[in-house]
């Protein structure tokens, strides 16, 4: 695997548990549990929210880290940060919800639909949001602050990574997706700011294809995929899970990839790929850059 850039505390499993989908089908409450402890015994990290599933994630979640207090995983939490006291309160409603100490990567990830750059210009003047992350930091509560991401919020990203505002970056990657524009992935890169790659790539094994290609025949995705098929064909790859894993381990700036499932079977994949997978050829990882780096300058 390629060298991991340095991230503040411990440092992430290279993939981490996405934990969407469980504790929100009442009539597999069992099944999530189980899959969930499963997860807890490979030792990898989870990734939580406590919007997932109207709240029904964090009590599954809950419940199974009670049953295993010796196995509870170090998390990556969404935390709103729409302003000082609500970032707050879903810091501490998280660690008392889990019975956690700390929360070891805290997502910063704002939920109003209009001023995304808020948290940025915050914590560009050390305001309230900056003060507080400052406060749960020195009290132990959490560990370090990554910026969620999208396109649409890139630009004061980039502003963000030339401040060196926070301690990373989380944005929806994989080998099909890089949700940013080119501005921000170059200035991270090059500033060797640590990545958190949302969306394994898993997904692309699916019907992912043919839905899209009936319900949005023109879109850019399926332009892109066509163009990534050579790629993938040369790699050797049994599946696409596993080219896209194997391109984000390959990249020193990824310091873990999140993939979720509630699918015993599609976690056991994950789990495989990442004890034994080598990184992709570097001709193929340029390629992929390449092509994403062609239409996101499209976007």
């Amino acid at each position: 695997m390629a060298t991991r850039i340095a991230f503040p505390g411990p440092t992430p499993t290279r993939y981490t548990f996405g934990t969407m989908s469980v504790g929100g089908d009442v009539s597999a409450i069992k099944a999530d549990m189980a899959l969930v402890r499963e997860a807890m015994d490979a030792g990898v990290w989870f990734h939580t929210c406590v919007r997932y599933a109207c709240g029904a994630d964090y009590n599954l979640l809950g419940r199974t880290f009670a049953d295993a207090r010796g196995k509870v995983p170090a998390c990556i939490c969404k935390i709103r940060c729409d302003n000082a006291e609500i970032l707050r309160i879903d810091v501490e409603n998280t660690l008392s919800r889990f019975g956690l100490e700390r929360i070891h990567v805290a997502q910063l990830s704002r939920t109003a639909r209009d001023r995304k750059e808020a948290v940025v210009e915050d914590f560009a003047r050390q305001g309230p949001m900056w003060y507080q992350c400052h406060t749960l930091r020195e009290r132990g509560l959490v560990g370090a602050f990554v910026l969620e991401v999208f396109f649409g919020c890139s630009a004061e990203a980039a502003t963000a990574v030339e401040g060196g505002l926070f301690d990373g970056y989380a944005f929806y990657f994989n080998a099909l997706n890089r949700e940013t524009n080119n501005a921000f992935f170059d200035a991270a890169t090059e500033a060797r700011c640590p990545l958190i790659s949302i969306r394994s790539g898993g997904f692309l094994d699916g019907d992912w294809r043919e839905r899209v290609s009936r319900e949005n025949p023109g879109h850019r995705d399926l332009k892109m995929h066509d163009e990534l098929q050579p790629l993938f064909a040369r790699s050797g790859c049994r599946d696409w899970l596993e080219f896209s894993l194997r391109f984000l381990f390959s990249l020193e700036s990824v310091v873990t990839a999140i993939g979720g499932t509630r699918s015993p079977a599609h976690l056991r994949r994950h789990l495989e790929i990442w004890r034994t997978a080598s990184p992709l050829p570097q001709d193929i990882v340029a390629g992929v850059l390449d092509i994403q780096r062609r239409w996101m300058a499209k976007a």
